[in-house]
């Protein structure tokens, strides 16, 4: 999927558990819109061969990378991460929150076929 796309439009919250919009998707990459109302969650995982960037765009949120290190995240914070590394993300202030994701894949760029 290529072309121009408005965030904004792709804001949606639901009160029962967090919203994520698909922003864009190509050979080596995804992109996504995770959208958070406070006191929401998503649970500890990975995404193995992928490295990893989260950009902040609207509220709080607190990260924690592999059970241990906690990152405050906010508007125009940016934190990238090993392929290796898990992660859980919870609205912890008292407005939705969104963060854009950006998965980089890994395997062909290794192998030399970008």
């Amino acid at each position: 999927m290529s072309g121009l796309r408005n965030l904004k439009e792709l804001e949606q919250y639901d009160q029962e558990h967090f919203v994520r919009k698909e922003v864009s998707s190509g050979a080596q990459n995804r992109c996504v819109l995770l959208n958070l109302l406070p006191g929401q969650e998503i649970p500890t995982h990975g995404h193995s061969g992928n490295e990893v960037l989260l950009l902040a765009q609207k509220g709080q949120s607190l990260l924690t990378v592999d059970g241990i290190t906690q990152i405050l995240l906010q508007p125009g914070s940016v934190y990238s991460a090993e392929s290796d590394s898990t992660f859980h993300l919870l609205n912890n202030g008292t407005e939705p929150c969104q963060i854009l994701v950006i998965l980089v894949r890994l395997e062909k760029i290794a192998a030399g076929k970008v």
